[in-house]
């Protein structure tokens, strides 16, 4: 049998048990640059952050003008117009970042397929699937992001430990449904008390824009280890 000498990529993969970007290459599978996905998710939660921010301000004007004029101030129209255009934005732009998030995270994944091997990953389609699936929604699309933040960051040679705001993120993803949820349960307009309201809408802002900030740190890291992802497979490759 005739030898062969091992190159040092070849050789780190072997024993690291990463699979060789070139095998991966040679079934048709490749690296996807993350390209315009980044951008676009980004100023999705750019977005999510300021209409987060823009309707607990409308709603804290709104408690004031009824507290110091009563519910039949005239003021009370234009504010349900702004709230309302407030609410169709929001549909807009939490759809369009479903779609970001699911787009980016599928190939993000996918990359990491493609250098790592899908043996213990989730795939690149259930990084987003997972989140309509009952009592696995809690926890596996978590579980993915962590899949491929370890991966995207351990094949360019950088530490694996998942960012802090990864867990921030999921943290305050269903801290924020939970408060959502809540407020609607425990508070009545019958009560009359706009205070609790008001507080539960702090709450949910607070928590929403964590959310968003977070994944938007997360996201910026996968990012940019993912385009390191790329310039390093081309050096293997022609190793």
């Amino acid at each position: 049998m005739g030898g062969s000498i091992m190159t040092s990529s070849e050789f780190e993969a072997d024993t690291t048990g990463r699979n060789h970007l070139s095998d991966y290459l040679a079934t048709g599978r490749t690296l996807r640059p993350l390209g315009k996905l980044w951008p676009f998710l980004k100023w999705c939660l750019i977005l999510c952050i300021i209409i987060s921010c823009a309707g607990f301000v409308s709603g804290v004007v709104y408690g004031q003008v009824i507290n110091s004029n009563g519910p039949s101030h005239p003021a009370l129209v234009s504010l349900d117009i702004f709230e309302a255009a407030i609410a169709i934005v929001w549909i807009v732009v939490s759809i369009s970042t479903m779609i970001a998030y699911s787009r980016f995270m599928h190939r993000a994944m996918n990359n990491v397929h493609v250098c790592d091997g899908p043996e213990g990953l989730v795939s690149p389609s259930g990084t987003w699937l997972w989140f309509i699936v009952p009592i696995a929604c809690l926890w596996m699309p978590f579980r993915a992001v962590i899949q491929i933040w370890r991966s995207s960051h351990g094949y360019i040679g950088q530490p694996e430990d998942p960012s802090r705001w990864i867990y921030i993120w999921w943290g305050c993803l269903w801290a924020s449904n939970f408060i959502s949820f809540a407020s609607g349960y425990f508070f009545t307009p019958e009560s009359g008390v706009m205070s609790s309201l008001l507080g539960w809408s702090f709450l949910y802002a607070v928590t929403d824009v964590m959310a968003s900030y977070a994944l938007l740190k997360t996201a910026s890291g996968i990012a940019a280890a993912q385009a390191q992802m790329g310039n390093k497979g081309i050096e293997d490759v022609f190793s």
